[in-house]
């Protein structure tokens, strides 16, 4: 995948990890808290959001693999 949808895959994957990241922290751990300007939550949609593309980047990857 490259160019734009390279891109676009990124930032939704990105998005969807920040989301994910946020609610992990924020409401399962209680680690931050729902004010506008907040570290814990910033901290866990950052986590989130690597470790969310990371995820969809090695199974796009292996999906795009040539098979032997």
């Amino acid at each position: 995948m490259s160019g734009w949808q390279s891109w676009l895959a990124s930032t939704l994957l990105g998005l969807l990890g920040a989301l994910l990241g946020y609610w992990v922290f924020t409401g399962l751990f209680g680690i931050g808290d729902d004010d506008k300007f907040d570290w814990g939550g910033i901290i866990g949609a950052l986590i989130g959001s690597i470790i969310v593309v990371a995820i969809g980047s090695a199974i796009i990857k292996r999906s795009r693999a040539p098979r032997a």
